[in-house]
């Protein structure tokens, strides 16, 4: 998510979830996800270490399954601080998916990209 005024100056958030830097990857446009404002959808695996995002032959247990169930739908708010009440802010939020991890797909020299599900802005 990427909220800027209307002089395309970014606003900041005020209220909302942020991605973790194990999220790692380069953002379509902006170089990077981590720290956006952002919600991951996704089964993690971890192993006996505590080690996020493992293949599933050295997981040990699931950190967290934050995935979107069939035939349900989830809301995420996020909230920006406004000087000018009278301005007009721009929103844009994308939906990407990811394949694999990209340390995984690094580290199994794998070629892989995220790609773009879609994307809306208002």
């Amino acid at each position: 998510m990427h909220v800027t005024d209307s002089e395309r100056k970014p606003l900041t958030m005020h209220r909302g979830d942020r991605l973790a830097e194990w999220i790692g990857g380069a953002d379509l446009e902006t170089g990077k996800y981590a720290g956006a404002a952002g919600s991951v959808f996704a089964r993690v695996l971890q192993d006996s270490k505590g080690n996020l995002n493992v293949p599933f032959w050295k997981a040990s247990s699931v950190a967290f399954d934050t995935r979107i169930r069939p035939k349900q739908t989830t809301v995420i708010a996020f909230s920006y601080k406004l000087d000018d009440l009278d301005d007009e802010p721009t929103a844009a939020a994308k939906l990407i998916y990811r394949p694999v991890h990209s340390e995984l797909a690094k580290t199994k020299s794998w070629e892989t990209k995220d790609i773009l599900i879609t994307s809306r802005v208002w």
